[in-house]
């Protein structure tokens, strides 16, 4: 198996990610259906300055959404998680 590279885009991204960055390079097929693309909220970073809006939001509504966002992605992240843990467990 070759050595993995690192362009400045998987850098980037894995700095913001670093599940999928590891899911980039080395399980391709495993990330496959695990993307965080069509979510609202859809990254770690994002996810932390979303909840701490919320919280200080005086909009019921636009609270609401916001914490139906980060369910929707901590759910998709707790997936991922598994799925890493499994292909992990199956070394």
């Amino acid at each position: 198996m070759s050595e993995p590279s690192l362009s400045k885009s998987r850098f980037i991204s894995g700095s913001q990610c670093h599940l999928k960055l590891w899911y980039d390079t080395y399980e391709r097929d495993l990330a496959s259906g695990v993307g965080y693309d069509d979510l609202e909220i859809a990254e770690g970073t994002m996810a932390s300055v979303q909840y701490t809006l919320a919280l200080a939001n005086e909009d019921h509504e636009e609270r609401e959404r916001t914490f139906a966002n980060l369910r929707a992605y901590c759910e998709r992240d707790t997936y991922a998680m598994v799925r890493l843990r499994e292909a992990l467990g199956a070394i």
